[in-house]
């Protein structure tokens, strides 16, 4: 009967042909009828096993992230109630983009910890899997586009407040125009050809990790393709527009302000908290970009390294957040004082 059904045992137990599999125990082995009906048949695509380290450090990373999430939304309605002047409008505007992407990072981090829990619970690799995949690399797609609209904020408080202390007159120029309108366009040109790269594309073969042959041979070529190193590539070339755009700025304003007085202000001109969001995005594209050849460490891995996943991935994303959102509360602090 279980041949002529085109049914196959394999050794991790189950019980298989192609179209539908169900899991085979000792103590659990389901009725075949005549018709080749399974009775009390357990699919192979079932959250059966424990709890593991992967699905418990994701439960925690996954409540840090709904609490971000909780954090951005109050941020963003304390924006939306302020009425700025027509000169402030700008910076208000400014400022909720990169709210924006912050509330697109949690809300992506939560969804891909909570796909976690069952990653760990599948007896086989499924759907957890491609879910947990895509919204890590969204995660990490949002986390730099909150670094770069940061920064431009930054640039832009920054250039307005030297052009109202008359420290110096900031016409049109090269440098200005580089700054202000190549880069930006440059910076999201590279975010879409990362998007593009990844997302548009068959997922199903990241859930071919049922035996360790079949993960060598589908699953491991389809995480490491050249589709998956341009994006990472293009990712690390806008972590190089952020540094870039923050170095023409910080030269451009620091050459505005002349005064004795005030050379001082220009070794403070960059607040340490953006120098530590930049070092630690660094972080985070390097293991995006290792990850596109070394498949051990990816979080798209079912047996993943987690000291590397959790250390150098979602670590390192729940920092950028927690320095970026801390910021922002003793910003908020100190203006009340």
């Amino acid at each position: 009967m279980l041949n002529q059904m085109n049914y196959t045992l394999y050794s991790n137990h189950t019980l298989s042909n192609e179209s539908r599999c169900f899991l085979i125990f000792e103590s659990k082995i389901p009725e075949l009828l005549p018709n080749g009906t399974f009775i009390d048949g357990i699919s192979c695509y079932s959250p059966l096993r424990p709890i593991r380290a992967r699905a418990k450090i994701g439960l925690i990373f996954a409540c840090f992230f709904a609490f971000s999430i909780i954090y951005t939304i109050v941020n963003l309605r304390k924006l939306a109630k302020r009425s700025p002047s027509s000169h402030q409008k700008s910076d208000v505007h400014g400022a909720r983009f990169q709210w924006y992407w912050a509330l697109i990072a949690a809300s992506c981090a939560v969804t891909s910890s909570i796909a976690d829990i069952d990653v760990d619970r599948y007896y086989l690799p499924e759907l957890p899997l491609i879910l947990s995949s895509i919204f890590w690399h969204l995660t990490v797609l949002a986390s730099i586009c909150i670094i770069w609209e940061t920064i431009r904020h930054w640039g832009s408080v920054l250039k307005k407040r030297t052009e109202d202390a008359n420290y110096s007159s900031f016409g049109t120029c090269p440098r200005q125009y580089h700054t202000e309108v190549l880069l930006p366009v440059l910076f999201y040109f590279l975010i879409c050809m990362n998007f593009l790269m990844i997302f548009p594309r068959r997922w199903t073969n990241i859930e071919l990790q049922r035996s360790p042959s079949q993960t060598y041979l589908r699953a491991r070529p389809f995480a490491t393709d050249i589709r998956f190193k341009i994006a990472a590539f293009s990712l690390l070339a806008s972590w190089s527009i952020i540094c870039l755009f923050l170095s023409l700025s910080y030269k451009q304003f620091k050459l505005g302000i002349h005064s004795p007085e005030h050379g001082s202000r220009n070794c403070q001109l960059i607040p340490p908290r953006l120098i530590i969001l930049i070092s630690s995005s660094l972080i985070m594209v390097t293991y995006n970009t290792v990850c596109a050849f070394d498949f051990t460490i990816s979080p798209m891995n079912v047996h993943c390294d987690l000291g590397f996943m959790y250390g150098l991935g979602w670590g390192v994303i729940a920092l950028i957040l927690i320095i970026y959102q801390s910021g922002d509360f003793l910003v908020s602090c100190k203006a009340k004082h």
